[in-house]
């Protein structure tokens, strides 16, 4: 399960989905990425991560103990990680959720704290695990209609994945650190369980 993009830090910001899945993993929504977006304010690369579809109310319990999540940076153009970014949710013994965050650059040790919590690293570094609304919009009426037409069919007003949620990491970098000064790098994530 990976999703991939190409960031050019001094472009317009940058995402990859992935929505249509294969069926092992469309019966494990907790390992399951969404959406990965990217983008810089400044001096900060923001990443969002997107994974665990659902819709409220159906039983889907987010933030599974034993999916590790990756976001990894690639800045010098060898396809492979300069930083691995990981990030494994937990529970305490009264049953709350927790997140722990490794691997962010400029970051000595863990991050550890609640979800739906700002866990602040200093200098701008921060991290997040939270529920959110999907942020991916979606005609899906439109987008049949329009592959089984040829004629644009896509309507704005129309969302159909309104009303569903997304489990996300949110993470906050400084970018220089991130991109090792480099102008273009690689952003992917990966999701495992143990």
């Amino acid at each position: 399960m990976l999703t991939s993009m190409l960031l050019a830090a001094l472009l317009a910001p940058a995402e990859a989905a992935d929505h249509a899945e294969a069926p092992r993993t469309a019966v494990d929504p907790a390992a399951d990425l969404s959406d990965l977006y990217a983008w810089r304010t400044d001096d900060t690369l923001v990443v969002i991560l997107t994974f665990g579809w659902h819709i409220p109310g159906d039983g889907y319990i987010p933030f599974n103990e034993a999916v590790l999540l990756g976001v990894h940076i690639d800045n010098d153009g060898d396809n492979l990680p300069d930083h691995d970014v990981y990030a494994r949710f937990g529970r305490n013994g009264a049953g709350e959720v927790g997140v722990q965050f490794w691997g962010m650059p400029g970051v000595e040790g863990t991050l550890e704290g609640p979800i739906e919590t700002a866990l602040d690293a200093g200098e701008g570094r921060r991290a997040m695990a939270m529920l959110a609304d999907d942020p991916f919009f979606m005609d899906l009426t439109g987008f049949v209609d329009t592959m089984n037409t040829g004629t644009l069919a896509i309507d704005s007003t129309r969302d159909s994945l309104a009303g569903t949620n997304v489990d996300a990491i949110v993470l906050e970098l400084d970018l220089a650190e991130a991109s090792g000064g480099s102008d273009n790098f690689q952003i992917w994530a990966t999701s495992g369980r143990k």
